[in-house]
């Protein structure tokens, strides 16, 4: 059973209609505002836009980044990630990660911090709302990199990121 709040979705998306704007600033809020929704939320919301508005799903599209897009950031940007957070953290993150994510980020981490991550990864479950709070601290760093221009990477939500 799904835990979708369809009403929040539905003033979600009215908030993104009114603001959006492809070379507006008020851009970057409506991708911010997706950014930080629950993953359901945003499979709902873009598939709104694929239907309704194809012009402002394409360009979502493109410019959001999600936690799957950090598959394509490179060693260094995986050590800070490491060094900012306690590997448990990391880890706990990484249990809503695919596999390519989880080896990146693993095969990017010392020994000592792979022995702690990998049973908090494949361990007993854990609350979701903790795998989420997890997710949201490295992905709130992780768009601040990008904002610094420390980093370049390219999201999608229907497609892995691209780091330059």
């Amino acid at each position: 059973m799904s835990d979708l709040d369809f009403a929040a979705v539905e003033k979600k998306i009215r908030r993104i209609k009114k603001i959006y704007n492809v070379h507006s600033p008020q851009r970057k809020e409506a991708i911010r505002i997706l950014e930080e929704s629950k993953r359901e939320e945003i499979k709902e919301i873009l598939n709104y836009f694929s239907t309704n508005n194809p012009k402002i799903y394409v360009d979502i599209n493109e410019n959001i980044i999600l936690f799957e897009d950090l598959v394509q950031l490179d060693r260094t940007v995986i050590q800070k990630i490491c060094q900012k957070f306690s590997p448990s953290l990391v880890a706990l993150a990484l249990r809503l990660g695919d596999e390519n994510l989880r080896t990146n980020f693993l095969q990017g981490v010392s020994s000592d911090d792979r022995e702690i991550m990998e049973p908090i990864i494949s361990g007993p479950p854990q609350k979701k709302s903790n795998v989420m709070a997890a997710i949201g601290q490295i992905m709130i760093y992780v768009r601040s990199l990008q904002e610094k221009g420390l980093i370049g990477i390219v999201g999608g939500a229907n497609k892995g990121g691209t780091f330059v």
